[in-house]
């Protein structure tokens, strides 16, 4: 049996060890709440989310895609700033055709929009003295009324562009334009064009009144510029209202991919286009446009 001082220091002890663990308890679980098990973590405000990333501003802004564009000066004389959409764009290309993909290439040729997406930016040349015969002139040479332009031609995202208000007549044209959409997009356009030759290599459109237009589509080349490319030459002949000589227009189509951006450019001309216009403004677009794109990325 144990004494009475002997139990008071048995009792002493097993308070003492109690203490003891209740101190490790602590020092384990700093800053436990009151009520909490030891060992769990207290509550706190729900994770946030993260945010996603500020988008990356286009690679080209309106300024640098102006700046990228040809000019007259580039493929030197007879080539003029446009004063206005030649006569045959809409004697010959305003036509429709049965098949989807014929009709969609006529589209593309009539309003300029081979991609389907705003251009940055656009430019139009004439070329030769004959395409200065302007609706509305008189024998003076003065233009008549709406030879100015900017009235009803096609416009860049931001409204401005080149006008085709008079109309010019019967000359060579090249019209040029860039436009910026992811490269899928814009490779599915090439691939699509890749296919016309066999899908629309001869066809017959419809224009006015329902006249008859005999189209054919062919590969054609295109200088080693950019990232991807196609070109296609579209011969359109309507029969003479005389039963003369048919009226043949000729147009060079041709796409250029550069990154995210490319190059649209189609060259017409009643006769065979200048293949070396196409080919200057081809190679020169393209390294202009992958210059400024350099520039840009540099300032980001």
């Amino acid at each position: 049996m144990l004494t009475a001082p002997a139990a008071r220091r048995r009792l002493a002890a097993r308070a003492s060890t109690a203490a003891l663990l209740l101190a490790a308890s602590a020092c384990a679980a700093p800053g436990a709440e009151a009520g909490r098990p030891p060992g769990t973590a207290p509550a706190g405000p729900p994770s946030a989310v993260p945010s996603a990333p500020p988008a990356a501003p286009p690679v080209l802004t309106t300024a640098q895609a102006r700046a990228a564009l040809i000019t007259d000066a580039d493929l030197g004389e007879p080539w003029r700033p446009t004063r206005g959409a030649a006569t045959w764009r809409d004697t010959l290309l305003k036509a429709t055709a049965d098949h989807p993909d014929c009709g969609r290439l006529l589209d593309a040729l009539y309003t300029e929009d081979l991609f389907g997406t705003a251009p940055r930016a656009t430019a139009a040349l004439d070329g030769g003295e004959e395409a200065y015969a302007y609706a509305g002139e008189d024998d003076s040479g003065d233009a008549g009324d709406g030879a100015g332009e900017g009235e009803a031609g096609e416009r860049d995202e931001d409204g401005s562009g080149v006008g085709d208000g008079g109309g010019a007549g019967d000359g060579a044209q090249l019209h040029y334009r860039i436009v910026s959409a992811p490269e899928a997009g814009l490779d599915r356009t090439l691939d699509w064009l890749g296919t016309l030759p066999g899908t629309c290599g001869r066809f017959t459109a419809r224009g006015a009144k329902d006249a008859a237009r005999e189209v054919r589509v062919e590969p054609a080349p295109v200088p080693e510029a950019g990232d991807a490319r196609r070109g296609l030459r579209i011969t359109v002949s309507a029969p003479a209202a005389d039963a003369g000589a048919p009226d043949v227009l000729v147009v060079d189509l041709v796409a250029v991919r550069v990154g995210e951006d490319a190059i649209s450019l189609t060259h017409g001309a009643r006769g065979v286009p200048d293949e070396e216009a196409t080919r200057t403004a081809v190679e020169t677009g393209a390294e202009r446009l992958t210059e400024i794109r350099r520039q840009g990325r540099a300032q980001v």
